[in-house]
Parts: C-alpha cells; sequence; structure tokens
C-alpha cells in the first residue's frame, strides 16, 4: 500500500478511532463492579476519582492505537511519536477539565462529562493524525517516546492499585484512595464524617 494510500485510511481509522474510545471508556467505567478481577483492577475505573475517570480513555487510547498500527500499519517511527505526544497532552488536558469541573459542580452531571471527553478525544484524534502528517523525522526521539510509552502504561497499572495522595487520585464520595471496600455503605460513611468532623 503507497503512502498516500496509507494516509487515507489512517485519517479514517482516526475518525472510527473516536467512537472506539468512547465506547471503551463506557464499557470500561463498570468493568470493575461487574468483574472485580485483577485486568479490571488495571483498565478499568476502581473508584470516582478524577484520574479513573480520565484513566479508561487513556486506556481505549492505547488500545485502538494498537489495532491501528496492526491494520494500517503506518510509519512506526513517526506513528508511535504521534501517539505518544497525544496521549500525555489528551490525558493532561482530560485531568485538569475533569478537575475543573469536579471543583465547580459538587456532583457533575454524567452527560456533561461524556460531551467533554467526546470533545476531547475528536481533538485527540484530529491532532494525532496531524503531528503524524506533519512529522517526517520522527526517529529522532523514537527511543524517548517508547520510554514514555511504558511510563504511561505502568502509570495507567499501577495507580488505580497505589495511588498517591493527591486530590486528582481521591474519590468523592468516599474520601478514600485507590480500589474502594467491596462491603462499604455509602450512606453510613457520610454519616460517619458528618458525626466525627
Amino acid at each position: 500500500m503507497n503512502e498516500v494510500k496509507r494516509d487515507k485510511y489512517f485519517k479514517r481509522a482516526e475518525i472510527l478511532g473516536i467512537i472506539f474510545i468512547l465506547a471503551t471508556a463506557v464499557f470500561l467505567s463498570g468493568f470493575y463492579k461487574r468483574s472485580g478481577g485483577p485486568l479490571a483492577v488495571l483498565v478499568g475505573s476502581v473508584n470516582g476519582s478524577v484520574w479513573e475517570g480520565v484513566k479508561i480513555f487513556l486506556v481505549g487510547f492505547i488500545v485502538w492505537g494498537i489495532i491501528e498500527a496492526l491494520c494500517i500499519k503506518p510509519s512506526f517511527k513517526r506513528f508511535v511519536a504521534a501517539k505518544v505526544i497525544t496521549l500525555y497532552a489528551a490525558g493532561g488536558a482530560g485531568l485538569i477539565i475533569y478537575a475543573s469541573v469536579n471543583l465547580i459542580f459538587e456532583e457533575p452531571p454524567s452527560f456533561l462529562l461524556f460531551a467533554t471527553a467526546a470533545v476531547l478525544t475528536a481533538i485527540a484524534q484530529f491532532v494525532s493524525f496531524a503531528l503524524y502528517s506533519l512529522q517526517k523525522k520522527a526517529a529522532d526521539y523514537f527511543l524517548p517516546m517508547v520510554f514514555l510509552l511504558v511510563l504511561a502504561v505502568v502509570m495507567i497499572c499501577c495507580f488505580s492499585v497505589f495511588p498517591p495522595y493527591l486530590g486528582i487520585f481521591k474519590d468523592p464520595m468516599f474520601n478514600m484512595y485507590g480500589i474502594i471496600p467491596e462491603h462499604i455503605d455509602a450512606g453510613a460513611y457520610v454519616l460517619d464524617t458528618i458525626m466525627f468532623c
């Protein structure tokens, strides 16, 4: 397949990726509650924190990138560089936007969070395609991009189990970090917090 045809397929794949990433995020948002296994802890949302809300989109982005790399076979070094730069930019923007919405609303409307995520996902996919199309000397920084990709995967897998004690990792309902115990009563927890403040 020549480069022009491959770029055409890649552009279409980026548009399809928006739907895939959003569907994956919806699936992963309840994956831990439905299955509870180790894979669900690594890729699913284990609490209502800002990090867990953004993580499910990052997982979808990475999985879609793997599918694109295997099916379309773009220029690998350019592709990895474009995807990793977009992964960090979209992840950072997602964390900032999600945290801001949580500061504005005590309990953010689900529709607002999903609409914001959909817009951010679409922007990320188009930025990814633009970066892939524009950069021709990706070989110069391919190894740092691979390192950053591995670091992102490690953060995604580890921060649910061992979260840093920062606000973006804190579940707003239970004021807890990481995996919330299964048999905790939300109402009793809130009453207990009110009684002993």
